[in-house]
C-alpha cells in the first residue's frame, strides 16, 4: 500500500498559539482548517482569522497556511 502524498501548503503538526503555547487548530491545509475537535472548516479569504481557545489570540489563517505563526494581533 502506497502513502498517500502530503498536500501542498499543510501543516501536519498541531498549531500551536505563541502567547500561551494552546493548540489553536490540528491541521492547516490550503482551503482548510481541521480543529482540534476533527472539524474541517473551509477558509478562502486572507482576512479569515483563527481565534486561540485559551487567551483569545487572533491569527490569519494566511500565515498559518504557511507553516508559521505570526505574533498575534492586538484588540
Amino acid at each position: 500500500m502506497e502513502a498517500r502524498p502530503t498536500s501542498p501548503g499543510r501543516t501536519e503538526t498541531p498549531v500551536r498559539c505563541r502567547r500561551c503555547g494552546s493548540v489553536l487548530a490540528s491541521a492547516v491545509t490550503e482551503r482548510t482548517v481541521v480543529t482540534t475537535k476533527g472539524l474541517n472548516l473551509p477558509f478562502r479569504r486572507e482576512t479569515d482569522f483563527v481565534s486561540c481557545p485559551e487567551c483569545v489570540a487572533l491569527y490569519r489563517v494566511v500565515d498559518l497556511r504557511q507553516g508559521g505563526t505570526a505574533p498575534p494581533t492586538r484588540i
